[in-house]
């Protein structure tokens, strides 16, 4: 089932823990600076272009070099991806705003002008619109086959450098609900499609609004169906509903009803969250029940770490491929070459006989002392020429020798027609793609796993004193 978060604590910021934040806050900055470096690395290795000069060895990026050589190849991104998930009302646009700290989103806009925006980091404030926004994010192409949703897609750029947002890009999704609201796309299935492009998706549950809609529950239960490891579950908030009975109340009522709906195998956390200080710009009471809203930042954390990982596996894994696909192209080249010199040999030799028998059966008619010795007399001898019963004999011996030697040719041609179709000639590499080969896994063994390894190290200098 899911596990309620029940603690009720006062956050106060003393002296020593505004310390302690501010040296959190500086090790954060190195850490997201050190993955931006690390994923940027990674990237460029991928999309660097080729360089085929003559008299210097060829090199390309990873993408290029896989195109060329028929593998398949996606390019890691730069950052990752993060989708909200809710409800209408439930606070997912003003945690994107709390999180880079502008106030990018709208909040409490109506429903029916809602859409998918996409919130990034730039140089400076700019907007796209539908067909800009799938130019700026080509992994998300796919969803052009959803009608109507392009013209109601927006990306948002800031140039805010606020926690990870250099590292993020954040997808606000409508507000879900139920009733006779229609939306302009097919809002069920393009939420599932777009889980397929997100690294995480945090849904948050507004406690007075409509979070246990049924469009809401569908919704959730189809993504956790299919991307049950990237969801994070979380009641919003929570600083609206001040008693802590209360509270628990609506925490037991969502729970209990994604138990029914969402299968897995293992407890989910419901933690509470709110937008800190919140109280001063409303005017009520500050908050006394425990913010899990840093546990969000660190989910997101996390995301990018794995991110880093998977990058730096991909770029391992792609080069290993890369290395292994020129053996083979290599190694099959060398066998077709040996095929086709010894297709080559034996044809030459089948031609070798094929004319020697010609040129016998051809010199045999030419050759007057066979004619006469198959009579046993020659003209030296008798100077008489041979009769009629001689000529005879010797029209039958010289039919006798038309026919056999006409029977070796077939043979011949046979064995020729034979050897023509069972030793065809197969593709070999020419010497300059070979030199291209070579130069390709050179390329990749003393430069491209070079450098996955000093990234690694990069990577765990951020946690390890030293490699162990």
């Amino acid at each position: 089932g899911f596990a309620c978060d029940t603690r009720n604590t006062t956050h106060s910021l003393s002296p020593m823990g505004g310390n302690k934040r501010t040296q959190k806050n500086n090790a954060d900055l190195v850490l997201h600076t050190t993955n931006e470096e690390i994923l940027q690395a990674i990237v460029d290795l991928y999309n660097a272009p080729a360089v085929e000069v003559r008299g210097k060895p060829y090199t390309a990026g990873i993408k290029e070099m896989t195109d060329h050589l028929g593998i398949s190849c996606n390019v890691p991104r730069k950052k990752i991806t993060v989708a909200l998930v809710g409800n209408h009302s439930a606070g997912k646009s003003s945690f994107i705003n709390w999180y880079i700290g502008e106030n990018i989103q709208r909040t409490g806009v109506a429903i029916e002008t809602a859409g998918f925006t996409i919130v990034t980091t730039g140089k400076k404030r700019e907007s796209y619109k539908g067909e800009a926004t799938l130019q700026l994010f080509k992994h998300l192409i796919p969803l052009i086959d959803f009608p109507g949703l392009v013209e109601n897609l927006v990306t948002e750029i800031c140039a805010s450098k606020e926690r990870a947002f250099a590292l993020v890009d954040f997808i606000d999704t409508p507000g879900l609900a139920d009733g006779q609201l229609e939306y302009p796309f097919d809002v069920d299935k393009v939420l599932y499609s777009v889980g397929e492009h997100c690294d995480l998706i945090l849904v948050f549950f507004d406690p007075i609004g409509q979070a246990l809609c049924s469009r809401t529950m569908s919704v959730i239960a189809s993504l956790n169906e299919k991307y049950h490891t990237k969801i994070r579950y979380y009641l919003s908030k929570a600083d609206q509903v001040p008693k802590e009975e209360d509270r628990q109340k609506v925490l037991i009522q969502i729970t209990q009803n994604l138990s029914s709906q969402v299968k897995c195998a293992h407890a989910f956390e419901l933690p509470t969250i709110f937008i800190p200080d919140m109280h001063e710009v409303t005017g009520s009471r500050p908050p006394t029940m425990t913010n899990a809203i840093e546990e969000v930042c660190t989910d997101i954390d996390r995301t990018i770490n794995f991110s880093v990982q998977n990058a730096l596996k991909a770029l391992k894994d792609h080069a290993n491929q890369i290395d292994e696909k020129c053996k083979e192209k290599l190694a099959i080249s060398k066998v077709n070459r040996s095929h086709n010199l010894r297709g080559s040999l034996l044809g030459a030799f089948e031609w070798f006989l094929l004319l020697d028998v010609l040129v016998m059966f051809v010199l045999s008619f030419f050759d007057v002392s066979s004619f006469f010795r198959c009579t046993g007399a020659t003209p030296s001898v008798t100077g008489v020429p041979p009769g009629p019963g001689v000529t005879a004999a010797c029209g039958a011996y010289q039919v006798a020798h038309f026919v056999g030697s006409s029977v070796w040719i077939g043979i011949g041609v046979f064995f020729l027609i034979l050897i023509k179709f069972t030793n065809k000639k197969k593709a070999v590499l020419s010497g300059k793609e070979v030199s291209k080969l070579m130069d390709i896994q050179k390329h990749v063994t003393s430069k491209i796993l070079q450098r996955h390894e000093e990234l690694y190290k990069q990577y765990f200098s951020q946690t390890l004193h030293e490699m162990p």
